[in-house]
């Protein structure tokens, strides 16, 4: 098996997060949980910030200006 490069295994970690959150977040009762005032949002917020981050790693392809 190949080793995977850097980009592609931190994809695969955070996609990891993302699938153990989705379902977590849509359990939730947003009205009626025992989470801090803004932890659902914090939950929501950090999803979409990995969603964002994969996008964007998936874009990247050096740091040297060519």
């Amino acid at each position: 098996m190949s080793k995977l490069n850097d980009i592609d295994r931190t994809k695969r970690i955070v996609g990891k997060i993302q699938k153990l959150l989705n379902p977590l977040i849509e359990s939730l009762d947003p009205d009626h949980n025992d989470l801090p005032i803004d932890g659902l949002h914090q939950l929501i917020s950090i999803n979409q910030d990995c969603e964002e981050f994969v996008e964007y790693i998936s874009d990247y392809h050096s740091y040297d200006p060519v």
